[in-house]
């Protein structure tokens, strides 16, 4: 054996050495390969809720500031800014998710502003495009109480990933009847709960 086909040798022991071998059909025209991939829950494994979370809530809306009227008036924020609700669902379960909200009446330090109505209606919802998840429903307009109302709702096996709800300011509006308003600063609360069943 000459030194240099030794050497040739050597070589592809080395390489075929590197790679394990699969499992080759007799003609050696035929084989497989195991593909596996391990999914775990996002967030803190000791948390399964801690995957199911906001990304964002509305901060704050003004409906600034109104003369008083003598007719029932519906006030919408006029300041042209977009905004959003944001829900991320990692959980992995597809158990599905409800989004809800209540506020007390408005009211200034001296007294509520009865009749008064607040109401919101989210506009769109819309996740990355490469989202194949069924995507959550939208309530219709919801007159905001003291007692929880749904506003965004994941059946089950939608809404996994994160999901984006839009309020238009147009869709943020107060309606307040004649003989409630007085001179005076009114202001709410809204809270937002996320719910980890539809």
């Amino acid at each position: 054996m000459s030194k240099k086909l030794w050497l040739s040798l050597v070589g592809i022991g080395v390489i075929s050495s590197g790679f394990i071998v699969s499992d080759v059909g007799a003609e050696g025209r035929e084989g497989t390969t195991e593909v596996q991939v391990n999914f775990v829950r996002d967030g803190d494994p000791g948390d399964p809720d801690g995957a199911l979370r906001f990304e964002q809530v509305i901060e704050d809306f003004s409906f600034g500031e109104q003369s008083i009227s003598s007719s029932s008036q519906t006030y919408t924020v006029t300041d042209g800014i977009e905004r959003f609700v944001e829900v991320t669902d990692n959980r992995g379960t597809g158990a599905g998710w409800d989004v809800q909200v209540r506020a007390p009446q408005l009211a200034s330090e001296n007294a509520e502003l009865t009749g008064a109505e607040l109401l919101l209606t989210p506009s769109s919802i819309s996740s990355d495009s490469s989202n194949v998840s069924n995507p959550p429903s939208l309530s219709g307009t919801i007159r905001v109480t003291d007692a929880a109302q749904s506003i965004i709702s994941a059946e089950v096996n939608e809404g996994l990933g994160t999901w984006e709800t839009n309020f238009l300011p147009t869709n943020l509006e107060l309606v307040v009847p004649p003989g409630t308003a007085r001179v005076d600063d009114y202001s709410t609360t809204i809270t937002w709960m996320l719910l980890s069943t539809p």
